[in-house]
């Protein structure tokens, strides 16, 4: 399917006179059949219930080398446990 689209690339190009050598580059992705907002928005709320780790959200989603999303992941489980209200009395 790759080389098919860069061949009907390399036709357009010059079915519009243009004849200079290009490269092309295809990214597939199913953006056009899972909205990425909503995939986000989904992967947030599993993150919320437990169900997705963290640090995987913040590769996937946020950019984040594995070592720095671990690192924050770690961060924030170490923040819930000091912030308990388990001992407190009302």
């Amino acid at each position: 399917m790759d080389e098919a689209l860069k061949g009907m690339c390399k036709a357009i190009a010059e079915i519009g006179g243009y004849n200079e050598s290009f490269e092309t580059t295809i990214k597939f992705d199913d953006s056009i059949i899972e909205d990425e907002a909503a995939k986000r928005s989904r992967m947030q709320l599993l993150v919320s219930q437990g169900k997705f780790p963290l640090w995987r959200y913040l590769m996937e989603f946020e950019g984040y080398t594995e070592k720095n999303a671990r690192i924050i992941e770690a961060e924030t489980q170490s923040n819930e446990e000091a912030i308990s209200f388990e001992d407190t009395e009302v």
